[in-house]
């Protein structure tokens, strides 16, 4: 199995030599849908806190008053940047997908992948973040009714909040890590199933299912392809340091880095499994 892994670590490097337009068409496409959102924000939110963008302390707009007018309008933005999202998602899925199957991909590919997958996308999203929810809900509320009990009942925590957080959570520390744990292993368990919509064109049922049992059968695997991530791209925060030049320097390689787990990860799905 590591013997794959590190196989298909070779295939992706191969592939995005290939076919470059898997790294760049999709960041260009996502840059553009970017920049549209954020036009679309300065329209909705300037009539309402003109002064935003130049004001000295944003946070001073933070009224009652303005928090209502902007409720809807945010509920708008996010209602748009949520599509934005799986569209840019679908069409880069695809265009891996069919680049780790050996066709001549394009630009095109990205658009066919967005008519193709968009939907399905977003059904499964939605069952993952129910998912989400179900493990991370309890830990909150549980925290926040101890730190609520906490504040109420000792009053020299009352007057330190961070020693009031902390208190919480070491009192909660054995469900925390517990809630932490369920987290993960839910991350890797349904991290397959968009690749697998992807590279094989099913429903999204089956493809939830498949991925479940590829996630099952080869859990440590795909934990090491995760924690290589979180690691590499921890260095190289720490490596360019702080700076706008330097920033946007990590974030064009955390993004490459992205690119290659993925496109790792549907390598090695096709090889443990034969698909063509």
């Amino acid at each position: 199995m590591i013997e794959d892994l590190v196989t298909s670590v070779q295939l992706a490097h191969k592939s995005i030599r290939a076919h470059l337009v898997v790294a760049w068409f999709p960041a260009l496409f996502g840059m553009a849908m970017f920049v549209v959102f954020l036009l679309l924000a300065v329209m909705l939110i300037l009539p309402i806190a003109p002064n935003i963008l130049t004001h000295p302390n944003p946070a001073a707009w933070a009224t009652a008053e303005v928090a209502a007018a902007m409720a809807p309008r945010l509920l708008l933005l996010v209602a748009v940047a949520l599509p934005l999202l799986v569209i840019t998602n679908a069409g880069s899925l695809y265009l891996q997908a069919q680049a780790v199957k050996g066709e001549a991909v394009d630009t095109s590919h990205f658009f066919l992948g967005v008519r193709k997958l968009s939907l399905r996308l977003i059904a499964g999203h939605a069952i993952e973040f129910a998912l989400y929810l179900a493990i991370l809900v309890p830990a909150i509320v549980l925290l926040m009714t101890r730190v609520m009990y906490l504040a109420e009942t000792q009053a020299e925590i009352m007057r330190i909040p961070d020693q009031l957080a902390f208190s919480a959570l070491m009192d909660l520390l054995p469900f925390i890590l517990l809630s932490g744990v369920l987290f993960v292993a839910a991350s890797v368990a349904i991290s397959m199933w968009s690749r697998v919509l992807a590279i094989r064109d099913v429903s999204i049922g089956r493809a939830i299912l498949d991925g479940l049992v590829f996630a099952r059968t080869h859990f440590f695997a795909i934990l090491i392809v995760f924690i290589g991530q979180w690691v590499l791209s921890t260095l190289l925060q720490r490596l360019l340091g702080p700076g706008e030049l330097l920033g946007l320097v990590g974030l064009g390689m955390t993004y490459l880095l992205r690119v290659y787990v993925g496109m790792t990860m549907l390598h090695f799905y096709a090889l443990r499994t034969g698909v063509k």
